[in-house]
This record gives C-alpha cells, structure tokens and sequence, in this order.
C-alpha cells in the first residue's frame, strides 16, 4: 500500500465534502438525464463527465485508487455517449455514474429498469 501523504484535517474536510458534493450531483444527473430530450442529455451527459474527470484525478490523490479507475471508465463511457448517442450508450453511461456514486458514498443505487429517455 502507497504512503499517503500526510494533510490537515482542515484539507481532508474539503476534500471530503468535494468528492461528496461531486457523487451527489452526478446522483442528481441520472436523476434528470431520464426524460429529457437528447440536446439536454447532451448538456447533462457534458457535465457528468467534466465531473468523472475531475473525480478520476481527486481520489486517486486522496488514497481512493479504485473510484478513481471507475470514475476513469465511467469518463470514458460518458465520452462515448457524447460522442456517439444512442438509448444503449446513454445506459451504459448511467450505469458507470451509478457504480462511481457507489464507490464514493458507499451506498448502492437503485438500479435504472430500462431506458425511457426521449429520442428525436
């Protein structure tokens, strides 16, 4: 196990309350993302990955090596979504940003029955 290197508490709240306030937005996407008209899954599916992005890089700095790999495939999996929209990859999207809520908070995700977002 890698040392990790040694912050305040003052640091680690920030920290802390960052990659919280981070899973709960991305819990609030998921939330929105379903229902909405593709531009705004677009815009909705844009920020969820800015925030996998920034995720990836915060919590493999803070000792949280393995939400950070997931926050690293579920980027890459919200990228294809962008890049590439279709109701499977919208899925498979939410999925990853379920799974990275999970490993953040600790808490599972009720799971997403099928896809019932609106196509155009």
């Amino acid at each position: 196990e890698e040392p990790q290197p040694v912050r305040s508490a003052s640091l680690n709240q920030r920290i802390n309350a960052r990659l919280q306030s981070s899973a709960d937005r991305l819990a609030e996407i998921v939330e929105e993302v379903l229902g909405t008209k593709p531009d705004e899954q677009k815009v909705l599916m844009v920020e969820a990955g800015k925030i996998a992005h920034m995720l990836a890089g915060t919590a493999g700095m803070v000792g949280q090596q393995a939400a950070g790999e997931i926050a690293s495939s579920a980027e890459a999996k919200i990228a294809t979504c962008v890049e590439a929209p279709s109701p499977t990859a919208l899925m498979t999207a939410i999925t990853a940003i379920e799974s990275l809520v999970a490993a953040l908070t600790g808490r599972e995700t009720a799971p997403i029955d099928a896809p019932t977002a609106q196509t155009a």
